[in-house]
């Protein structure tokens, strides 16, 4: 993604243009120099925001910055440990800071399908399914985990339990999350709710495997 955010400032998508960019093996373009790390940028950028869509690790070195300059950050990273993500939070208090899991505008309809769905059924059982191609890292993916997280605020005492296994009997307020990893699956999210277990789906497929 952060290539073709760089190729969409390039072609002069509304406007936009490159200050600066941040990538250990990258290299300096005709247009804009790219820096090793965060902490070689120098404080004196012209920029009106930050765009990351690195990693989340690199996540409190770019507020720090984008903080000690005032400039506005899209957070567009996902894996984050708690402590990144209370980072998140603590910049959002002296700079705007827009952080999405996922930017797709299919995701953020299906956030507010499944919270409306899971309001109006308190009872339903609740399973996230999500599908990947078999050379991602994160399982589950940040955006089950962020469509999670929204059902939580929706059900009062619901909880997600990634990668349910045992002969135990699922608890009422669970969310199970389940990761398939496999082929080349762009990505494929999905949230049934029983016990009719109706299903919203949102995603995108390519060739490679064979799934249900």
């Amino acid at each position: 993604m952060g290539r073709e955010v760089a190729r969409l400032c390039e072609e002069g998508y509304r406007g936009a243009s490159i200050a600066a960019g941040v990538d250990p093996n990258g290299r300096d373009t005709d247009s804009y120099t790219v820096y090793s790390a965060v902490e070689a940028l120098p404080s004196d950028i012209d920029a009106d925001v930050i765009v990351d869509f690195s990693h989340h690790s690199c996540v409190s070195a770019l507020l720090a910055y984008a903080v000690e300059n005032r400039i506005p950050t899209v957070v567009a990273t996902t894996g984050h440990t708690e402590e990144e993500l209370e980072t998140i939070e603590n910049a959002a208090k002296y700079i705007p800071i827009f952080f999405s899991a996922n930017m797709s505008l299919g995701v953020a309809l299906l956030v507010e399908l499944a919270r409306t769905a899971v309001a109006a059924m308190p009872d339903a059982d609740i399973e996230i399914v999500e599908k990947h191609h078999n050379r991602k890292l994160d399982a589950p993916s940040g955006t089950a985990l962020m469509l999670a997280r929204e059902i939580c605020e929706v059900r009062e005492g619901a909880y997600p339990n990634p990668g349910r296994c045992g002969s135990a009997k699922r608890e009422k307020n669970e969310i199970g999350i389940h990761a398939i990893r496999m082929g080349n699956i762009v990505g494929e999210h999905s949230e049934a709710r029983g016990p009719f277990a109706r299903a919203l789906r949102r995603g995108r497929t390519c060739g490679g495997g064979v799934y249900h």
